[in-house]
């Protein structure tokens, strides 16, 4: 394998694994795509850089309301088997 081609793979993982410390839910492969595209970008910055500047700040804040499950506190872990879906929290 040539040097730029490992470069570029060790950059890669090093992306996915700086969105999965934002995102642990996060499933490695879902990022792959966009880490190579933004080393074709970026590949002079270091990765968890740009994750930051593409992650950080950009959570979605839910807003509680009266259909809002009891388990949701402001900063609450979304428990297992719960998704936001269509404007609506559903469980399985």
């Amino acid at each position: 394998m040539s040097k730029m081609k490992t470069a570029r793979q060790e950059w890669v993982e090093q992306f996915v694994y700086a969105v999965l410390e934002i995102e642990p839910r996060a499933a490695f492969d879902d990022h792959i795509e966009d880490a190579y595209e933004q080393y074709e970008k970026h590949s002079t910055e270091e990765p968890a850089e740009v994750v930051k500047r593409m992650f950080v700040g950009k959570r979605t804040q839910y807003i509680l309301g009266v259909n809002t499950p009891a388990w949701m506190v402001p900063g609450a872990e979304v428990p297992p088997g719960w998704r936001h879906e269509d404007g609506a929290w559903r469980n399985d």
